[in-house]
């Protein structure tokens, strides 16, 4: 009878402990700590955050300055080395020059214009799956090139995973 009682014990007080642990009877602010744990941790896996005005136009700008220099250079390798994995598998720096040809007689115009600042014309959203978009445009002499570039998040940074350019 003593063994029965002993192991009934060993069994109801750790359980009693847990539920009241669990209902903040005893250490009342536990429950409290573990809830913003979860939440941080929940925020953490929801994804990026929307980048911030300046963290925008440095995307923004690299990405550009990017294309302008394979503009100039007429290779398109190293741009392409910035890409997202799945735009990386989707196509090869050949085909990158061969998309954006009509731009390669203003190369030098668009290394100019992209030297500047860039005017933001929708407020950075990100969207199904996580991507970033950024749009705005470029004014280059009396036209402006308008972009949409799309961004995933990979290994710690903001990956290029598409662009839209048209001069207008």
């Amino acid at each position: 009878m003593k063994s029965r009682w002993k192991i009934t014990l060993a069994i109801v007080f750790p359980v009693c402990i847990l539920i009241a642990v669990g209902a903040g009877l005893l250490w009342p602010d536990f429950k409290q700590r573990y809830s913003a744990t979860e939440r941080a941790s929940s925020q953490q896996s929801s994804g990026p955050a929307v980048p911030d005005r300046e963290e925008a136009l440095a995307l923004i700008g690299g990405t550009m300055q990017g294309f302008a220099k394979a503009l100039v250079k007429k290779d398109f390798t190293d741009f392409y080395a910035t890409f997202s994995s799945v735009w990386q598998k989707q196509t090869t720096p050949a085909a990158l020059a061969a998309a954006f040809k009509q731009f390669l007689p203003f190369s030098r115009e668009v290394q100019k214009s992209v030297s500047g600042t860039p005017f933001i014309n929708a407020q950075p959203v990100i969207g199904e799956k996580n991507v970033l978009t950024l749009q705005g445009y470029y004014r280059i002499e009396a036209t402006k090139m308008l972009f949409s570039l799309q961004y995933v998040y990979e290994h710690s940074a903001w990956k290029l995973l598409g662009m839209d350019l048209q001069v207008k």
